[in-house]
């Protein structure tokens, strides 16, 4: 005996199925909770995104379904959410068909987008259980089903798709044809490497594309060769070698290799590097910690520019440059050499000084001197007195071969508060140093003026020792 029932159960069960599948992946959406959804979806119903409004509220009514902010939420979304996004969808349509250029593409994708949208709030309100609603009387009432029209829209987008990757094919074609100059054929190349957005191995696309972009590098490397080498060829100077090798290497992202550039680029390098050594401070000259902070920065930006290279030497003790050179030149190791950097200070000059009294209340004070202690009463003025001091320091350059000082450079001339920074120039002689440093002749040390309840001062009495003369503390007073 057959049993009639059987049919109806299975078509039951997977209808079901279906419900639970279209359930779970729904509420995989958001993991939050039905008030953080209402107020989500309320925040997007004000900016006017009528469809994350209606799926917040349909989501949070999963979770809660007489919540009441989240049933005026779907309604008021449900409402205007199909209307809205047919207007759109309409006014697309209406510059989409029929095909017009490769825009026309983009157009269809986004008519597919906004029915998918529409789709995902039917979907959404069709999984809603018994829900009071207080304005509308059934979700489903709103809308339709929207697969045919996407399906529709994506066969149709299939073809805008070909028309698109015709146009640009015949489009390079065109350009690739009459094409003499290196721009044309990159423009051809880039015409035919758009058809890859529409279709994928259309026609001898790739071929055409690669066969432009090709003969683009070619003229493009051959161009940069023949001006490198013009002024390879003509280099008098250092400076002209490094212009040749920085046309060189823009030859790499062309063709690597091209002809013997890898060689010229070397030569450039070996021809237009600047060979440099900066004269050791010696622990005996004056100012050596100031100096030696001169040369270590120095040295050690200069190790880090192109076409430079710095050349250590150790004469310790050696500081008459002329002594120096002859020395260095007898020696091998310094064979080379372009310029000799040597820093030097001058005497400290005292450019700033701040005198600073605070009064304080009465007080006793005893105060030793040659073993007699003395008390004294009154009040007493606290005077702080700071001083600074700035020494010039000074970058000589001399040519290693000739002796000649190429420049004397005073490096305390546009000084910045606080700062010390080398500027090398890539290795030419006009090398300059903007440095600034101070040395406090008076650190924060004080001086007690006893005064009388006259408040009129009558002796001067030291509480620590001081570096400050008299003299230079009266001139202040």
């Amino acid at each position: 005996m057959v049993n009639s029932h059987k049919p109806n159960k299975d078509k039951r069960m997977k209808k079901y199925l279906l419900l639970l599948l279209v359930i779970s992946t729904f509420l995989g959406y958001s993991q939050d909770s039905f008030r953080k959804l209402t107020r989500n979806g309320e925040r997007a119903l004000k900016k006017g995104d009528f469809v994350t409004a209606s799926i917040k509220g349909s989501q949070a009514l999963l979770q809660k379904s007489n919540f009441k902010r989240s049933i005026a939420l779907f309604e008021n979304a449900i409402k205007v959410v199909y209307k809205s996004n047919q207007v759109k969808i309409d006014r697309i349509e209406a510059q989409a068909f029929p095909y017009k250029d490769f825009n026309s593409v983009g157009q269809i994708q986004q008519m597919i987008g906004l029915y998918k949208q529409l789709q995902q709030v039917r979907d959404a309100a069709s999984i809603i259980g018994k829900v009071s609603f207080k304005t509308i009387k059934n979700p489903m009432d709103y809308g339709r089903e929207y697969t045919l029209d996407i399906q529709n829209l994506e066969k149709r987008l299939g073809e805008y798709k070909v028309l698109a990757a015709e146009d640009f094919y015949v489009l390079g074609t065109n350009q690739f044809t009459v094409a003499k100059t290196k721009e044309q054929f990159l423009e051809a190349s880039n015409n035919f490497k758009r058809i890859k957005d529409f279709v994928v191995g259309y026609k001898d696309a790739l071929a055409l594309e690669q066969e432009s972009i090709g003969i683009y590098n070619q003229m493009s490397a051959e161009q940069l060769y023949n001006e490198g080498s013009d002024i390879y060829n003509s280099a008098g100077y250092k400076k002209d070698y490094q212009r040749a090798y920085y046309v060189f290497i823009q030859i790499e992202k062309f063709i690597p290799n091209f002809k013997n550039t890898n060689e010229l680029i070397a030569s450039c390098i070996d021809l237009g590097t600047y060979k440099v050594a900066f004269v050791p401070i010696s622990k005996a000259e004056r100012f050596a910690y100031e100096l030696k902070q001169l040369y270590d920065q120095a040295r050690g930006h200069a190790r880090s520019l192109a076409f430079v290279e710095v050349v250590d030497i150790n004469v310790d003790g050696v500081t008459n440059l002329e002594v120096l050179t002859r020395y260095l030149k007898s020696s091998s190791r310094t064979k080379g050499i372009d310029h000799l950097y040597k820093f030097t200070m001058d005497d400290f000059k005292v450019f700033f000084v701040n005198r600073r009294e605070t009064v304080t209340q009465e007080k006793t004070k005893k105060i030793r001197k040659n073993k007699v202690e003395t008390t004294i009463s009154g009040s007493f003025t606290k005077v702080r007195v700071d001083s600074r001091a700035l020494a010039n320091a000074y970058l000589e350059v001399v040519d290693f071969n000739t002796s000649n000082t190429l420049a004397l450079v005073n490096l305390s001339d546009n000084i910045v508060e606080s700062s010390q920074y080398w500027i090398f120039n890539e290795g030419n002689i006009d090398a300059f140093v903007n440095w600034k440093h101070t040395v406090p002749l008076v650190t924060d040390e004080d001086r007690i003026i006893q005064k009388n309840t006259n408040n009129a001062a009558f002796r001067i009495q030291d509480i620590m020792k001081m570096r400050i003369t008299e003299k230079q503390l009266e001139l202040y007073n």
